[in-house]
């Protein structure tokens, strides 16, 4: 994927704590399932993003800075 993380589980070590800083009511189960589904190709990115409550800062959510 172009990208090397000095974690060992991308997911729940960075994904999940960044997502339940900015909105404490999405449970680790419900990132997770979001996230096996965007990654299968199964939802697109804005899905991902607006199923866990971030809709209105999409796209930005997403801009490389």
């Amino acid at each position: 994927m172009g990208v090397i993380f000095e974690v060992s589980d991308d997911t729940n070590d960075l994904l999940v704590p960044y997502i339940q800083k900015r909105n404490d009511m999405v449970s680790v189960e419900k990132i997770n399932e979001m996230y096996l589904k965007a990654s299968l190709g199964e939802i697109s990115s804005f899905d991902f993003w607006n199923e866990l409550g971030f809709d209105s800062e999409y796209p930005e959510i997403e801009r490389v800075s």
